[in-house]
């Protein structure tokens, strides 16, 4: 249920995440379980490059080297967003 909610657009996410160490790189996203990709950076001398983070192909997670992963999750509606009657003066 949180992977489709966590793309959906009926629904705003908002995630709390803590530090945890990893041996073993991210393959999928603990959030939507979609793959992850690593961010890359150059090098000072623009000879190679290095892994700097990793990033979600679907859902805004990202994460530095030193692993993020989700700790608290939190669902609000966007539909009471939008629905809000405006004030009138």
């Amino acid at each position: 249920m949180r992977a489709l909610l966590a793309t959906s657009s009926l629904v705003r996410l908002s995630v709390r995440y803590a530090n945890r160490g990893g041996k073993h790189p991210l393959m999928t996203c603990p959030v939507c379980f979609h793959p992850i990709r690593p961010r890359y950076n150059e090098t000072l001398w623009g000879d190679s490059s290095v892994i700097v983070g990793y990033r979600c192909t679907a859902c805004p997670f990202w994460t530095p080297r030193q692993r993020r992963m989700p700790a608290q999750y939190t669902f609000r509606s966007t539909f009471h967003d939008e629905a809000a009657p405006a004030s009138a003066t």
